[in-house]
């Protein structure tokens, strides 16, 4: 995807740069790695690396940081990083994981990706529940991962409140 050339002259290398399939790839690697999820479809990820290659189109700041780090990330590796294991890619990420460029991603991963519907289901999100009644009447009782709660009178005596406390009286 071309960029536009909104940088100032003297970044004449990286308004020069697009964001080839090579890098979005490096960029849903990244992606993969530092947000795994069991189960998980590509198609959020790969949403979500579109995301930010569109937000790098309108922030000459944020481009220059996103190419920068997806430079960085794939020649810092013994191969193309978007081809490492999944140890391997962490390691790299570890080493980045202090910079604007990989806050940026994680900040802005955390508060989009979790929006996307697709990323709900496989997380096991219903959704909003406004236009369905809300909570109170509506899946109240699904709590189906923790067990049966024991529910009976303990023959325990009661604990002593000291002087004032009435029998009987709560």
């Amino acid at each position: 995807m071309p960029m536009p050339n909104s940088l100032p002259a003297k970044y004449g290398a990286l308004n020069a740069m697009e964001f080839s399939d090579e890098a979005k790839q490096v960029l849903v690697k990244i992606l993969t790695t530092a947000f795994p999820h069991k189960n998980f479809p590509q198609g959020p990820y790969e949403r979500m690396a579109d995301k930010l290659i569109s937000m790098a189109d309108e922030s000459p700041w944020f481009r220059m940081k996103l190419i920068q780090g997806v430079e960085t990330i794939d020649a810092g590796a013994d191969r193309k990083f978007s081809t490492l294991p999944y140890e391997e890619a962490l390691e790299a990420l570890k080493k980045v994981e202090r910079t604007e460029f990989f806050s940026f991603i994680r900040r802005m991963t955390i508060l989009t990706m979790y929006e996307d519907e697709e990323v709900w289901s496989s997380v096991g999100y219903e959704g909003p529940s406004f236009d369905k009644g809300g909570y109170i009447n509506r899946g109240f009782n699904d709590l189906d991962w923790l067990p049966e709660p024991r529910i009976e009178e303990s023959e325990e005596p009661l604990p002593d409140f000291g002087p004032g406390h009435k029998e009987g009286v709560s």
